[in-house]
């Protein structure tokens, strides 16, 4: 005689993994920086990069100490690149350097809970950054860096998504822009 109750276990089983990966993992939006950098400066091989203090535009509700973990993100991942970089301009004025000076155009923390129980963007949380590239000597404009990051659905991982929402913004745009930029060669 046929026994349905082995099938009906691993459609249980089944039915409780998807539902405790969605759960737990959520969902996400990753988008891709848009990035343009001159050619010159593309290649010039600046031998600094110094990161500006992370403004946000009139309006845009940021917590200062957020403000503050994304330029250490941002030098931190510069570096992890292979970057020299510094948190202020040189005090020497004939040093070749390129200004990268970052913005938060847009920040909502969102809701957990609106993302979890409602989803379908409910308590989105999303970050739009922009970062704007000068060549620090002649201050000439050498490129332009922007993404805009957000967090949609819900589930565990999406606990704290107002801080990672901005490391997963400044993540792929350092990456991004040091796909772009050329490194100064070791020992020069």
């Amino acid at each position: 005689m046929f026994c349905l109750r082995p099938a009906l276990a691993r459609v249980q089983t089944s039915i409780v993994a998807i539902t405790l990966s969605l759960f737990l993992l959520g969902g996400c939006e990753h988008a891709k920086p848009v990035i343009f950098v001159e050619p010159q400066a593309a290649a010039k091989a600046y031998p600094l990069l110094v990161v500006a203090d992370v403004q946000a535009d009139p309006g845009v509700k940021i917590p200062a100490d957020l403000l503050k973990h994304t330029k250490d993100r941002l030098i931190t991942k510069f570096r992890e690149a292979g970057f020299t970089v510094a948190a202020e301009k040189p005090s020497d004025p004939k040093q070749d350097f390129l200004l990268l000076d970052p913005k938060i155009h847009r920040y909502e923390a969102g809701s957990v809970l609106g993302r979890w129980l409602v989803g379908f963007g409910v308590g989105a949380a999303t970050c739009a950054l922009e970062v704007e590239i000068t060549d620090g000597l002649s201050g000439a404009k050498a490129g332009d860096a922007a993404i805009t990051e957000t967090e949609q659905a819900g589930g565990l991982l999406s606990i704290g998504a107002e801080e990672y929402i901005v490391d997963r913004s400044v993540d792929s745009i350092t990456k991004g822009i040091s796909e772009k930029i050329s490194k100064p060669k070791a020992g020069g």
